[in-house]
């Protein structure tokens, strides 16, 4: 069902005054917010329950959503400068309305593309020093990785906007007045965009204000003023951000925006057509040729737009041909985030579509060059500064500009026309327009001694495979694609996500049709993919020459066909999904899409009961399993292993010896550390919750005359300025840190703990040799998925090297504090309590990496406790949020648990029982037993509540808590409910699906550690039950977290 809108709201056209050569765009956004607060800005396109509408947006509203927005996002980043941020998340409304709070706080975005990997994305915000990431909840996890990386960034969760008032739609202005006053020009950079990566690592690409405003006095789409445009582009596209920016302003145009968190297929841009009569569409060609296989309305529907132009890759003739005799009124656009749009947009008419495959170039602010390439026709195209612009991006010295490296054919007839070939480097561009970098993808391909010989196709394509010839030692009968699979797979972690490889696209090459050489023995690549040509057609047309899952197909009744899909989806997805999921929200993207539907082929070929073709929509037209099941059948019709094994404990063991290995078998100066001048400390983790409460008990602590923070190495980064957002965000004060850092009695050295050195300059660890008395090392990664291995590089290591610092004392032994885990010995008998002392038995370790990891650097301590280190070893049981405002880290298991428990309106009925203690309470504790001056050579430890809480208590003070009816629920009745009902949005517990299911269900090996010996010591342990005070603090600080997320 779709709903259409009629209201003729005006645009800001051509012809209205706007200050577009000397506002800086910050200003001119204002200028447009409160001078024409009533014209429309843009139509957002909404689907619910079925039903698509059509809702008009304001200047004005645009103007005071971005107010509030940036009001909100002031408030986490407590600084004043040039501030530079990313934004991930799905393209919308909001996520307009994000870039443009970002412009109204006179920071300069980085759209970052939701395709990235982590790795690439914490790159880009590394190339521009970012301060911040301001990250949509879908994406918290991949924002999450970027900080656990070691980018010190802080994290803005995009802001959920108050319905607005219906009685005023005021601009109010308070941005401007808030925003500290900076000196910018029109040579600043107003906003980043990135290249795809497909020639190596993404680049980013600088738009100044100058650039901004000249691409929007040209006006490109003018022709078209007062009409709809339909670009279901996202923002982080540079031609998805130039027409949602600066169209509006410029040309008088009307944006549509969309929610892109779903695939955009022919079906969906057929039914917003409808509603749009008359848009201006712009299409990549993938759209167009999906076209070709479906239904004639769709041909109905692109023929009413005013004008479909297709960008970014080659339209395949026959497919733009039949277009063109379906009243079509197609054409071709060109541009790029270096130029922004290049080609004239012009009105259709009788003769357009004789050349619909040519573009006419604007030369009216570029002056553009077109040279020889080789003896050919062809001509590349040279962008360099003209009359009103110059290109953002400069990468030629003759003549000066920015070279392209694309070709182009001119028209034979009529002057003025280009054809657009393709690329001048080694890339395959796809019919998404993405584009994949050939050489990259062989090389990783060719590191395998296996292969000889690589061949990438795919061009005008969805998506590419690849051509594969072994080398001569090697017997092809005897190597299938399941031998050569783990290569694919390492090549495929390191490539952007639209260049990965199925298995139904690598064709190992016959041994009777070897690849065509040159004279010089390089590949020939025209002729050698022309003898492959079948193979390459099948690899498209008959995907189910592979089988994905193992499973039996049965009589292929309903059950047995939803067996297989579920086996199918959570191979692809890497994780069992619900039935009724929707495929698409649980992240899937296009290149699953073909997967699933390679498996929906393989099924139907299987019961030798039907031949068709299946739609290539198959997934977007039944995004679950349940849909596909019953897809499929109507067509017919008319697990985790247990890691306590021999070998992890061999792992854990060869651990301990590889990081035991060269401990210097000496005493360091004899003697306790001396505290008659007062103690000098090394802390790391200074920035985590516990690091932050022990770093102001330190400071409390009039005995410590100096402390060295150690903090994670990052160019640029105010390690201040970090530390004082981490102890705002606990609710601790920032006086005494300001205080500290203005008098010298704290430092902050940056360091990287995957060096031996720390990356500590000479002279820096001359002085902590001479004065360190203690090292209290508490930096760690939290994440209970994480294997042995992926904590061994920096944080195992990392340990070592602070050993090693520490022996290499001038003065009497540093002790040396480690901050260790109950899941070091999660695997402890839990019929006793753990002893406080060292346990030297891998087998006690818990059966995730992070207790492991933790295993291994408590033995590591106890061999350098034998080469004379004095070692204190804490081992914390479940370390609750603070006391005073009851702040408790939100990616920690127990919040994520009680989080996920308000969600989903039921509570789990059997924890153990809680052994809470508050973080302020440790760090105070921690604090007490690192300084108090007698000491063993090494001791043990334990810092757990004292006295229980029973779960059955606690849970009726959570439900009275949380004011909403709970329901209790076995424990698997829970992890039930959320694995079905969770989106990735609202149940970030999801992540830890495994872990739960460990600990609730499987395992259930609740250790209990005994505190008799560290209560003495510190008698805070006596902190007495959870209070119903406590937990409502809890409660209160999730529940406001939920929503407002920080």
């Amino acid at each position: 069902m779709t709903t259409t809108l009629c209201s003729p709201t005006l645009p800001i056209f051509p012809t209205d005054d706007l200050p577009l050569r000397t506002a800086l765009v910050w200003d001119l956004y204002r200028y447009v917010g409160r001078r024409y607060p009533a014209r429309i800005y843009a139509r957002v396109m909404e689907t619910k329950g079925g039903t698509c509408t059509l809702r008009e947006v304001s200047w004005g509203e645009l103007f005071r959503d971005s107010e509030e927005v940036a009001a909100a996002m002031r408030k986490r980043i407590p600084r004043a400068g040039k501030v530079s941020v990313g934004i991930l998340g799905y393209s919308n409304y909001d996520y307009i309305v994000h870039v443009v709070a970002c412009w109204l706080n006179k920071w300069t975005p980085l759209p970052l593309s939701t395709r990235n990997s982590p790795e690439t994305c914490r790159y880009l915000l590394q190339s521009i020093d970012a301060t911040a990431l301001i990250v949509d909840s879908t994406f918290h996890s991949d924002a999450r990785y970027i900080c656990d990386s070691g980018l010190e960034i802080v994290l803005i969760p995009f802001h959920k906007m108050n319905m607005p008032d219906d009685s005023s739609l005021s601009v109010l202005g308070e941005t401007e007045k808030d925003t500290v006053q900076l000196s910018h020009t029109l040579d600043d950079v107003v906003v980043y965009t990135h290249t795809s990566g497909s020639q190596g690592h993404p680049k980013t690409i600088p738009i100044t204000h100058r650039h901004f405003l000249a691409t929007t006095r040209s006006r490109s789409a003018s022709a078209f003023s007062g009409g709809s445009v339909y670009a279901p582009l996202p923002a982080f596209h540079g031609m998805g951000l130039y027409s949602l920016t600066r169209w509006p302003l410029g040309s008088g145009v009307v944006p549509v925006l969309l929610d892109l968190s779903r695939p955009i297929s022919i079906d969906v841009v057929s039914q917003h057509l409808q509603m749009l009569r008359g848009a201006v569409a712009f299409l990549p060609p993938s759209i167009l040729e999906e076209a070709m296989h479906s239904h004639d309305i769709h041909f109905a529907s692109l023929a009413s737009a005013r004008r479909v132009f297709f960008a970014g890759a080659p339209l395949r003739e026959n497919v733009g041909e039949h277009l063109i005799r379906q009243g079509v009124k197609l054409a071709s656009a060109y541009g790029m985030s270096e130029v922004s749009l290049l080609s004239a947009l012009e009105p259709a008419t009788v003769r357009s579509g004789e050349n619909w495959q040519y573009v006419r170039l604007r030369d009216d602010s570029y002056s553009l060059e077109f040279r020889r390439v080789d003896n050919s026709a062809a001509r590349e195209l040279v962008v360099c500064p003209g009359a009103d612009d110059a290109p953002s991006v400069i990468n030629n010295t003759d003549p000066a500009g920015f070279a392209t490296n694309d070709l182009w054919l001119p028209h034979p007839t009529e002057p003025g026309l280009w054809k657009y070939l393709g690329r001048k480097d080694s890339l395959t561009v796809l019919s998404t327009g993405e584009k994949t970098d050939d050489k990259e993808l062989e090389n990783l391909i060719l590191l395998d001694d296996r292969i000889a010989r690589v061949i990438v196709y795919g061009s005008g394509k969805p998506y590419n495979g690849v051509v594969l010839q072994l080398s001569p030692a090697v017997e092809t009968s005897k190597i299938s694609i399941d031998d050569i699979w783990p290569t694919i797979e390492h090549a495929n972690s390191l490539i952007p996500r639209h260049s990965r490889l199925i298995r139904n696209m690598i064709i190992i090459a016959d041994v009777h049709k070897p690849f065509v050489l040159s004279d010089k023995g390089t590949v020939r690549k025209v002729e050698t993919l022309a003898l492959y040509e079948d193979e390459i057609i099948a690899s498209y047309d008959r995907p189910d020459r592979y089988t994905m899952a193992s499973g039996d197909l049965g009589t292929f009744s309903h059950n047995d066909v939803r067996n297989y899909m579920r086996e199918c989806i959570a191979i692809i997805k890497g994780e069992e999904l619900s039935d009724d999921q929707d495929l698409f929200d649980a992240g899937l993207d296009s290149l699953h899409a073909l997967q699933i539907r390679a498996a929906a082929m393989h099924a139907l070929s299987r019961s030798g009961k039907v031949s068709r073709d299946i739609p290539l929509n198959i997934a977007y037209t039944y995004p679950t399993i349940a849909a596909l099941t019953k897809f499929i059948v109507n067509c017919i019709h008319g697990g985790y292993i247990d890691c306590d094994t021999p070998q992890s404990v061999d792992a854990i063991q060869r651990s301990v010896q590889r990081f035991s290995q060269g401990l210097p078998n000496r005493n360091c100066g004899s003697g306790q550390p001396s505290a008659s001048s007062g103690h000098v400390v090394v802390l790391t983790g200074s920035t985590g919750s516990l690091g932050c409460h022990v770093l102001k008990c330190l400071l409390n602590t009039p005995d410590v005359r100096l402390i060295y923070c150690f903090t994670r190495k990052k160019v640029g980064s105010d390690a201040v300025q970090k530390q004082a957002f981490a102890m705002a965000q606990r609710g601790i004060e920032p006086d005494i840190l300001t205080e500290a850092v203005r008098t010298e009695r704290l430092l902050f050295y940056p360091i990287d703990l995957v060096s031996p050195d720390l990356s500590l300059e000479e002279h820096t660890v001359n002085k902590i040799r001479k004065e360190v008395t203690h090292i209290i090392h508490a930096a760690w990664h939290l994440d209970f998925n994480w294997p042995l291995d992926r904590f061994e590089p920096v944080y195992v290591a990392g340990t070592r090297h602070l050993i090693d610092l520490a022996l290499s004392s001038l003065r009497p032994s540093p002790r040396f504090v480690f901050i260790s885990s109950v899941g070091a010995i999660g695997g402890y008998d839990p019929t006793t309590a753990v002893p406080e002392k060292a346990i030297d038995d891998p087998r006690v370790a818990s059966s995730q990496g992070y207790g492991r990891a933790k295993y291994v650097c408590e033995r590591l301590l106890v061999h350098a406790s034998q080469s004379g280190l004095q070692v204190a070893i804490v081992r914390a049981g479940q370390l609750s949020g603070s006391t005073q405002q009851g702040v408790w880290t939100l990616t920690e298991h127990i919040p994520m648990l009680l989080s996920a428990s308000l969600v989903l309106k039921k509570v789990p009925e059997d924890l153990p029982p809680l052994r809470w203690l508050p973080v302020d309470v440790a760090a105070d504790a921690i604090t007490h037993l690192s300084l108090r001056p007698e000491q063993q050579q090494i001791s043990i430890y334990h810092i757990e509540n004292s006295s229980p809480t029973p779960w059955t208590e606690a849970m009726n003070m959570l439900i009275e808590a949380a004011g909403v009816p709970l329901e209790v629920v076995p424990n698997t009745t829970w992890l039930e409910a959320l694995q079905q009902q969770h989106n990735g949005r609202a149940i970030p517990a999801a992540a830890l699906l495994h872990f739960y299911s460990e600990w609730l269900i499987t395992d259930r090996r609740w250790v209990m550690l005994d505190v008799k010996e560290t209560s003495t010591l510190c008698p805070a342990l006596h902190f007495g039950k959870v209070t119903p005070e406590l937990i409502r603090k809890y409660v209160q600080y999730i529940m406001k977290s939920t929503r407002d997320p920080g």
